[in-house]
Formats: structure tokens, C-alpha cells, sequence
């Protein structure tokens, strides 16, 4: 009797070895190409490695986009028509990669495309504006020029706001999504702050500040558990209903843009600001 496991192993070891040894016989007659490299999956690069999602997807493009841009540099358009050619035939190819390639620019890339757009627009002369000009609304004197890094980040924020929304309606979330999606909202949204922070939108940083606030302030005295990990100091601050606390929280992220933050938020600023007073603006 003891030898009948022993003998079911090896059973079950020679089935193994056979089926494997049909399937590299048959290799050739199923139409499945292995592709140790990668593979091309609607027009994206698909690597074996993360890291080689920017060197296969972005660098041929800034290639492709920087070769397209010197050879309409001769064309005789308008300032406005440049910036329309931009918007129309760039800007949608930089759009599609931003959003299926969760990888940022490199400086060094946002320079390239920078520099290789400025070009462009004033026909390989000295700039007349400086691009940040340019990317003002033309009621502000500019030419609603797109900036390339606001874009980006525009791309990958929709996805971690579907992650802090949580839209039953987004079925790729559910696919996708851990079992415990709610307890990663507040890690969602410190990761964002710190993004924000690292790319000195501070002002950007101050209105997720008070959207979150003013989204908490419809629960008042009654917070869901099941949204914030009970685990992380966040809860505490909520469950205590202080958003002074929760406002100096942000701040501590990024020390050095403390005082731009208090600037922004004076004068509703208060160190003895009360969850229920801030609930009232």
C-alpha cells in the first residue's frame, strides 16, 4: 500500500514529460509564435520588462516626432497654423502613448520634444516667447499651446482617479483591481500628491487638497471604514475629523513648498481649523 503514492507520482511525472514532449513536436503546426523579445499589441511595444517599456515605445517616437517636425519647419504657415499642425497630427500620437504606457518622460526626452517644438514654430530662429507663454489661453495673450507635461500626467491621472472613484461602470476594474481596492484609495492619492509635489504643481497639490476635503465633508460625522485602511495614520485624522491635521499631513510630504501651501490656502487656513468649520466653505 505504500508503494501506491510513490507509483502515482511517477505516473503523474510521465504524463507531464509526455504531454510537454507533444506539445514542442507540435509547436510548429499551432499557430502561436513565441517571442522572447516581446511583441507589437496595437501599435505598443509590449517587453519582457518594465524597463523596456520607455526605450521601445518612446524614444522611436520622439525620434519619429523631432524628423517630422524639421521637415515641416519649411512650410509656410502662421504661428497659429503651427500650433494647429501640432495639435492635430503630434499632440494625438503622444496622447495614445501616454495613455497605454504608464512610464513618464525623462527630462531629457521633454527637452528634446520641447526644443524640437520650439523650433518648429519659429522656423529654426531665435524664439521670439518662451513656450510657457505660448501654452497660455489665448484670452491671457497666449496661443493655447500644449504643454507635454501637464498632458502626460493628465493621461495617467485618469487612471488612478478611476482607481479612487471606483465607477462600478469600469469593468477593468474589476478585472484588474485587488480584492482590497478600497484600502488602497489613500495610498492612490498620497502617491498623486507626491507626483504633483515632485513636478512643483503645487497649485494643483492645494485643489486635490480640497476636493478631498470637501468630498469628506458630506460625511461628517460618519466616515465609512471600508474606504481608508485602518492601518494608516490617514484614518486617524479623518476618523478625528480635524482637516487642519489633514491639511499639515500634506504639507509634511514635501517640506520645502510649505510656505507657497500656507500662502495658497490663506486665509482659510487655520491651525485650529475644525473639520466642521472647514465644512462650511
Amino acid at each position: 500500500k505504500s508503494l501506491w503514492p510513490e507509483l502515482l507520482k511517477l505516473f503523474n511525472l510521465l504524463v507531464s514529460f509526455w504531454a510537454m514532449t507533444l506539445i514542442i513536436q507540435n509547436q510548429s503546426a499551432v499557430p502561436f509564435r513565441w517571442s522572447p523579445s516581446g511583441f507589437v499589441y496595437l501599435g505598443i511595444h509590449i517587453t519582457l520588462s518594465l524597463s523596456g517599456l520607455y526605450k521601445a515605445n518612446f524614444i522611436p517616437l520622439i525620434r519619429k516626432i523631432k524628423e517630422d517636425l524639421a521637415h515641416w519647419t519649411s512650410l509656410p504657415l502662421s504661428p497659429i497654423g503651427r500650433v494647429n499642425l501640432f495639435k492635430m497630427n503630434i499632440l494625438p500620437r503622444l496622447l495614445y502613448v501616454f495613455q497605454m504606457v504608464p512610464v513618464l518622460l525623462t527630462r531629457r526626452s521633454l527637452s528634446i520634444l520641447n526644443s524640437s517644438l520650439s523650433s518648429f514654430l519659429w522656423r529654426n530662429k531665435r524664439a521670439r516667447l518662451k513656450l510657457q507663454k505660448l501654452q497660455l489661453r489665448v484670452g491671457d495673450g497666449g496661443l493655447s499651446l500644449p504643454n507635454i507635461k501637464y498632458y502626460q500626467l493628465a493621461c495617467l491621472g485618469r487612471y488612478l482617479w478611476e482607481w479612487f472613484r471606483n465607477d462600478p461602470r469600469s469593468t477593468w476594474l474589476s478585472i484588474e483591481g485587488p480584492s482590497h481596492i478600497e484600502q488602497v484609495y489613500t495610498t492612490l492619492f498620497i502617491i498623486l500628491i507626491l507626483i504633483i509635489f515632485t513636478l512643483d504643481l503645487w497649485f494643483m497639490a492645494a485643489a486635490w487638497c480640497w476636493i478631498f476635503l470637501l468630498t469628506l465633508r458630506g460625511y461628517k460625522t460618519k466616515f465609512p471604514s471600508d474606504v481608508v485602511s485602518h492601518h494608516t495614520k490617514l484614518y486617524n485624522v479623518i476618523i478625528c475629523h480635524n482637516a487642519a491635521q489633514f491639511i499639515d499631513l500634506i504639507i509634511k510630504l514635501n517640506g520645502g513648498l510649505q510656505r507657497k501651501f500656507n500662502i495658497l490656502l490663506y486665509p482659510f487656513y487655520r491651525p485650529h481649523l475644525s473639520f466642521q468649520t472647514a465644512s462650511r466653505f
